[in-house]
């Protein structure tokens, strides 16, 4: 893979302990949400733009107490609740954001075990698309709950590279991002690749 440079506008990230503000979902909507849809669908609410062209969301277990339930539901009675499944799912919070948006452009959802942050980056990295939302988020993180940005091929004054570096495998968690993208380190390694800020 040869190294691929992109932008990066509008980065932000929520903390565990605060419960984002939602309130522009309506009040019905908001009652089937969890913390964790909220705070996903908070930061991508954030970063849409009129020129989004995808969204991608990547997240390593998703919502990881519903995961326990269903996994214990199924343990203890061998089946799982259609709408309990339905909303443990991925994309589940990126539908939501679509009916609450009414945007209907493309969504991605990434899951790749300890490579989940790197893999929907590079997905929306090697892109062909122009404007495109990131956000990671995971439910088992001590501090920060997700991050999300908006990815461009062009423009902008935050430019990043991203290279393959070898096999030599690194893992990452979302307060080292964060720290990265806000200007704390010039360079994160993730799984097999590098993060660089040109």
């Amino acid at each position: 893979m040869n190294s691929f440079s992109f932008y990066i506008d509008k980065f932000l990230y929520t903390k565990k302990e605060n419960t984002p503000d939602i309130s522009f979902i309506p009040a019905n909507a908001r009652r089937r949400l969890n913390i964790f849809d909220k705070h996903i669908i908070y930061l991508i609410n954030h970063c849409l733009e009129d020129s989004t062209e995808n969204i991608i969301l990547s997240s390593r277990y998703g919502e990881f107490e519903r995961l326990i339930n269903l996994i214990d539901q199924y343990k203890e009675q061998n089946e799982v609740s259609p709408m309990m499944f339905s909303a443990s799912v991925h994309n589940y919070p990126l539908g939501q954001v679509s009916l609450l948006t009414k945007k209907t452009i493309p969504t991605v959802s990434v899951a790749a075990g300890e490579d989940s942050f790197i893999n929907g980056l590079v997905t929306a990295v090697v892109s062909p698309q122009n404007n495109i939302v990131y956000c990671y988020a995971d439910d088992t993180e001590n501090k920060i709950t997700g991050i999300c940005f908006n990815i461009k091929k062009s423009g902008g004054n935050n430019k990043y590279s991203l290279k393959r570096i070898g096999y030599e495998r690194s893992n990452i968690g979302l307060e080292e991002i964060t720290k990265f993208f806000e200007g704390e380190n010039n360079s994160i390694r993730a799984g097999n690749f590098i993060i660089e800020r040109v």
